[in-house]
């Protein structure tokens, strides 16, 4: 009965090794393996833990020794009746990718999200203040104030959705699938940012009116001209960008989730 149980116990890990190493020519590696491990185990009860005891309390067994090593030889060699019961390595994987290509957003419908996003800044301006107010600088506090809200605040409290990804169907996740930190948002958000506030910022360039007899009527005209000329490359990058996103069909990520380390997926709940 001794002699079962020490062929048993490495039995699962030459089991184990056949299916790790998919290959029936590495029996000779499950011996070895299975030998060294069988070696520690004696090792360490005939040293008594090594010296925590005073004295070993068995003695080193050569016969544990090679029935421990035989029972992994075993195991490796019957693996394939027993994995048979279970998925092969292939299928899992090939079920992992299935699963995670499930979970792709569509670039288009990540672009269709940020934009529901953006235009609930602008009409919720049009529909609030901007029916009384018609100034710049009031504006551009209102919006920031609403990028703030829809890209930053409203993720944070519902889990890595904004009203657009809600809408589509998908959430905002870091790496491990997880609702990203705060930090991130935030990161996001910005990269977002920064676009409109520089398009914002030629709005309220062109908004300034100055008498051309006026000593700073030059530089604002080149400030002018710079900013809009800066704009004009900065959105043909991004349309660049968001052309060469969409053909790679979620095999990219725009720039704003590259940066944060954001991962749109499908919400499977």
């Amino acid at each position: 009965m001794q002699a079962a149980f020490n062929i048993l116990l490495l039995l699962p890990l030459g089991v184990y090794l056949r299916y790790f190493l998919q290959n029936k020519h590495y029996w000779k590696r499950a011996l070895g393996l299975g030998f060294g491990l069988s070696l520690f185990f004696e090792i360490t009860q005939v040293t008594g833990i090594y010296g925590i005891y005073n004295c070993p309390y068995r003695i080193f067994d050569v016969d544990d020794l090679i029935l421990n090593s035989t029972g992994a030889l075993f195991g490796f060699l019957i693996a394939p009746m027993i994995l048979a019961l279970f998925p092969s390595k292939k299928n899992l994987l090939v079920k992992r990718d299935k699963i995670q290509e499930s979970q792709v957003v569509r670039p288009l419908a990540q672009l269709l999200a940020v934009f529901i996003d953006f235009m609930l800044v602008y009409i919720s301006w049009s529909l609030t203040l901007g029916l009384f107010i018609s100034n710049e600088m009031v504006e551009f506090i209102y919006k920031t104030a609403g990028f703030l809200v829809v890209y930053f605040i409203v993720p944070l409290l519902w889990d890595g959705k904004t009203a657009g990804t809600g809408i589509l169907r998908f959430e905002l996740t870091d790496s491990e699938g997880d609702v990203p930190k705060w930090q991130a948002m935030f990161k996001r958000m910005f990269a977002l940012f920064v676009p409109w506030v520089l398009s914002a910022f030629l709005n309220i360039l062109t908004a300034i009116e100055l008498d051309m007899n006026s000593e700073m009527y030059v530089y604002h005209v080149w400030l002018t001209v710079a900013v809009f000329g800066f704009l004009v490359i900065m959105w043909m990058v991004l349309v660049i960008h968001a052309i060469y996103i969409i053909s790679k069909k979620g095999k990219r990520t725009f720039y704003y989730d590259y940066a944060s380390g954001i991962t749109p997926r499908k919400d499977l709940d």
